[in-house]
């Protein structure tokens, strides 16, 4: 169990870093993207709002095995809000707040917010990249809440309630308002409770902005 948990730890800690490093690296980087062009883009797209949504396969596995729960599929709608001017620091990130329902008996559904960046590729492609907080409502967190003839194989013991919150996608701009991308999002704890199974889900959206 320990190990388990240890490897979720590390993968979460390099989804953040890889994050970081993602948009760091690429807004510097004349190779890929010209620095003042990419900015102009990142800085117009900060400013909008948008609406995204899609259809999410449930415990799919990324970060961690697929577990028990891979046979849900979770809806998906997402609000981001135009960057605030205090965080032109941080590469105008803009404030993100979603819901993923898995309406599936066997589901798991949890609200979430944080900051999401979207970072231009070449042309219509971008990458998408975000890290918050997410609360869920899980009924079996722990050993302890499994009932007589349940087990781990049937249940994802995520530890708590309040769990950290980590997207990446890449998408395409389809017009100057949509756009259409490859989205995955990751809960866990980081250890900071006892189990920390963590969940992943991965599937498409459509996002519009005005």
């Amino acid at each position: 169990m320990k190990t388990k948990s240890r490897n979720t730890d590390f993968w979460l800690r390099v989804w953040v870093c890889a994050c970081m490093a993602i948009a760091a690296g690429i807004i510097s980087n004349p190779v890929l993207a010209d620095g003042a062009e990419a900015k102009t883009e990142m800085e117009i797209w900060a400013k909008r709002f948008e609406i995204r949504g899609g259809i999410l396969g449930h415990d799919t596995g990324f970060l961690r095995q697929a577990g028990p729960r891979n046979h849900v599929y979770a809806g998906n709608v997402e609000v981001l809000f135009p960057s605030p001017s205090v965080l032109s620091f941080a590469f105008d990130p803009r404030p993100n707040l979603g819901i993923s329902v898995a309406p599936d008996a066997d589901g798991i559904s949890f609200v979430y917010a944080g900051l999401n960046w979207d970072i231009p590729i070449y042309g219509s492609w971008f990458l998408l990249a975000g890290v918050g907080g997410s609360l869920n409502n899980a009924d079996r967190l722990v050993e302890a809440d499994l009932r007589p003839g349940e087990s781990k194989r049937t249940d994802r013991l995520i530890g708590c309630h309040a769990l950290f919150h980590l997207s990446l996608g890449f998408g395409y701009r389809i017009t100057e308002n949509t756009n259409l991308h490859f989205y995955g999002d990751h809960i866990s704890n980081a250890n900071l409770c006892d189990n920390n199974e963590g969940l992943d889900q991965w599937g498409v959206r459509l996002g519009y902005a005005f």
